[in-house]
């Protein structure tokens, strides 16, 4: 079910952008970056998406709500391709339920994504590695009609990671409005590492994953 809900949310996001770019006034040098010698893009975006994750007993796994955002700035090497950097905020976490019962996690994370980004004519396409900072954490449940939440203490953080590499893949198209660019997109994360560890974790494994719909702007400099 979550990975047919995931699939859906994809496809929807795609038509969505490419609505955007069939509307668009298609531009030869559409990007902020221009012809004159500008090769600094600084942009900003708020993101709002599906927050999940896979591992042991995935299968009881709901994706739930999250929100981020971030400043990035792009070096770019030719017209084609840049350099792009950020810092950021990430909402994270998963649902996991079983008929009315349920256990959230809430993960507030700072990101720091470095990655390859190439501009064609507006398009976007990046590809890179994000590493996240969680700041802070919480557990919120309801079990037999008893609700319980509760903050990450030390012992949380003995058997979860503050750390951890994700990939990070975007797309998205950049509409051209007068000096900057409003920039609509799709990115989607996914942890390298088992977020469990410790001795007592066995075969125990969990990695947090993102979709997420942006919208940003960017100008060059």
């Amino acid at each position: 079910m979550l990975k047919k809900r995931i699939f859906s949310y994809v496809v929807v996001m795609i038509v969505m952008l490419t609505s955007f770019a069939a509307n668009a006034q298609i531009e030869a040098e559409a990007a902020p970056v221009d012809a004159g010698g500008s090769k600094i893009a600084l942009g900003g975006y708020m993101a709002l998406g599906l927050a999940t994750g896979t591992g042991t007993d995935s299968d009881q796994v709901d994706g739930r709500f999250a929100g981020g955002g971030a400043a990035y700035v792009d070096i770019y090497f030719s017209r084609l391709i840049a350099l792009d950097v950020g810092l950021g905020l990430l909402g994270r976490g998963i649902k996991i339920s079983e008929d009315d019962d349920y256990i959230k996690t809430y993960l507030l994370n700072m990101e720091i994504p470095v990655g390859v980004k190439f501009n064609i004519s507006g398009l976007q396409i990046g590809a890179g590695i994000s590493a996240f900072i969680a700041l802070k954490g919480k557990t919120k449940s309801d079990f037999m009609g008893v609700e319980a939440t509760a903050d990450w203490d030390d012992n949380s953080w003995d058997v979860n990671r503050r750390f951890n590499l994700a990939t990070k893949l975007f797309v998205g198209y950049a509409i051209p409005v007068g000096p900057i660019a409003i920039v609509p997109g799709l990115e989607w994360t996914f942890d390298l590492l088992n977020n469990l560890k410790g001795d007592n974790i066995g075969d125990n494994k969990w990695r947090y994953t993102n979709i997420m719909f942006r919208v940003g702007v960017e100008f060059g400099l």
